[in-house]
């Protein structure tokens, strides 16, 4: 299962320059849409799995009652892990298009700075921008349902950085952060944000 998730993250990260230049065309939020993509795999006689191709509108009918259910709750987990949030369409089309157009993205620290760190320790001010996208990581893993994250994750993000066209800010702080502990993680939001937690009883 292990070579199946590597070829998977590999697959996407190749094409990650292309899906972020399509983000760029309609920059009015940084989570404006999502993809379900659909992995054609063959396995060899070794074991080593190979992509043969893959969808980018895979078909969700169905053709048996497990392949509804199936499909079903892959769209009901897609949407959840997503977080849809509401807005007031008439405001938002009121607006100009200099209005609506996105800043870019508001860094605490250089590059250099991040890259250096393993970890962060809860003395950062970081920028609204960055704990937005943090608390953004952190909320969808918490709403993925029955996904299984396969990247980014504190194991393995370093990893595959190497693989990567273009090195971004956002990338490895995300990668200091995964490997933060979580008291520090509450630490870094408290002064600004409360959070709220929820357990199954």
């Amino acid at each position: 299962m292990a070579g199946f998730k590597d070829l998977i993250t590999k697959t996407l990260i190749s094409v990650e320059p292309h899906i972020v230049s399509n983000l760029q065309k309609n920059p009015t939020n940084r989570i404006n849409c999502f993809e379900i993509f659909g992995f054609d795999i063959m396995v060899d006689n070794n074991q080593k799995p190979w992509v043969l191709e893959v969808n980018v509108l895979p078909s969700l009918s169905s053709s048996s009652p497990f392949d509804k259910r199936i499909k079903t709750m892959l769209v009901c987990d897609a949407l959840t892990c997503v977080g849809l949030r509401g807005y007031d369409k008439t405001k938002f089309h009121a607006q100009t298009t200099e209005i609506l157009g996105l800043a870019p993205f508001s860094p605490s620290m250089t590059y250099s700075q991040v890259k250096d760190k393993e970890r962060l320790d809860g003395t950062e001010k970081l920028t609204k921008d960055e704990m937005e996208m943090l608390m953004d990581l952190d909320e969808e893993f918490l709403r993925k349902g029955n996904f299984e994250r396969v990247y980014p994750l504190a194991s393995n993000v370093m990893h595959y950085e190497q693989f990567f066209e273009y090195k971004r800010y956002q990338n490895v702080l995300t990668a200091a952060y995964l490997g933060t502990d979580q008291k520090i993680r509450d630490k870094l939001f408290s002064s600004k944000h409360k959070r709220v937690y929820f357990s199954e009883v």
